[in-house]
């Protein structure tokens, strides 16, 4: 038996994963700096220049980076044509 530990979820679907201009978009849409967004995400900033460069990140880190960041107020859009929008203001 292996300790190993688990991602949170491994089956991720395309849809919750970030796409790369996502993150991008996403920063440019909240006027943050690759360090300031990931004090936003709660990671550090190599694991934004590697999401952003396109590298493979674990599910539950894209989780992760993806709720901190729509908290802040981006909603992510996906579909053929993935993308941001800054979530309406109440």
């Amino acid at each position: 038996m292996t300790n190993q530990k688990q991602d949170v979820n491994p089956n991720l679907d395309k849809a919750r994963k970030l796409a790369p201009v996502q993150l991008k978009m996403a920063r440019a849409a909240l006027g943050l700096t690759v360090r300031e967004i990931a004090d936003v995400a709660g990671v550090s900033h190599d694991t934004i220049t590697r999401l952003e460069g396109g590298q493979e990140l674990k599910a539950s880190t894209h989780l992760q980076i993806r709720q901190r960041i729509e908290a802040a107020g981006v909603e992510f859009t996906n579909g053929e044509r993935p993308g941001v929008r800054m979530r309406k203001k109440e």
